[in-house]
């Protein structure tokens, strides 16, 4: 938490409610569960997914905003 390290950051989590976290820092997520209950082509999901990747945030805030978050990260996923 002592320096960024969000420039080489690859990681996102996928939660059971169907929404991809881009950033345990941040609000930041994107939808996915109907886009699945839709029956979405492979093609269509693999978009979606680049898609929010490239939203992913610049960088957490947790020392610059340490109650910004407040989160049960076992509800978020990993």
């Amino acid at each position: 938490m002592s320096q960024h390290f969000c420039a080489t950051c690859n990681r996102v989590r996928l939660s059971a409610t169907g929404n991809i976290h881009l950033c345990l820092g941040q609000e930041d997520k994107a939808p996915l569960r109907d886009l699945l209950r839709d029956n979405c082509s492979d093609a269509e999901l693999d978009q979606a997914i680049r898609d929010a990747i490239a939203m992913k945030p610049e960088k957490h805030e947790f020392v610059e905003n340490p109650k910004k978050i407040i989160r049960v990260m076992a509800l978020t996923g990993g």
